[in-house]
């Protein structure tokens, strides 16, 4: 992987995009009120099953955007007396971690179901990058980054041994898969 201005890590997706959530909201909200309209109505049970199934809703997307908050986007080197990983998290706070403070480095490489009828697609995967820092310090983990092929995955990793001598480094390797998995 090349490095330029010091960046490590980059995730595709840099932002929400809030006019989807804008629609999801508006149309959960939606549902919700036809549900209590339709226990005003009298359709008790109904208008309760609508209505739960709207709150439903509400509560994962809300558990969703907490948890999107826990990940990072981008991971920049910073050189100095004592080298720094400045990573950026969704929220745009940036932490800063010195490079000895990592202890493990996991890439993740997500490829798709093979296809026998496109037998020359390019094999490219969405890669998620682990970092655990060492002591009770936790995990960060990145967005993905789309279109990863299995050479710029290599370097990658090759990348990371060479800046975290004393972290572990892996590539691991998962497969999506077609079917109902029996």
């Amino acid at each position: 992987m090349t490095i330029t201005d010091g960046l490590l890590w980059q995730a595709t997706d840099q932002g929400r995009n809030w006019l989807v959530w804008t629609r999801r909201a508006a149309i959960t909200i939606a549902i919700g009120a036809v549900g209590v309209l339709a226990v005003v109505c009298g359709e008790r049970m109904l208008g309760y099953f609508v209505a739960g199934c709207a709150a439903l809703v509400v509560v994962i997307g809300a558990a969703y955007l907490v948890w999107d908050r826990t990940r990072f986007l981008e991971i920049r080197l910073s050189e100095g007396p004592v080298p720094t990983l400045d990573i950026r998290m969704v929220t745009r706070r940036v932490v800063q971690v010195v490079l000895d403070d990592v202890a493990r480095v996991e890439l993740i490489c997500t490829y798709p179901a093979y296809d026998p009828d496109y037998p020359n697609d390019p094999r490219t995967s969405d890669a998620v990058l682990l970092l655990q820092l060492s002591g009770r310090r936790g995990w960060y983990r990145s967005r993905a980054r789309s279109s990863t092929s299995a050479e710029a995955a290599e370097e990658i990793r090759a990348e990371w041994q060479r800046r975290c001598p004393r972290a572990t480094v892996t590539r691991e390797v998962r497969f999506r898969t077609g079917g109902t998995n029996d």
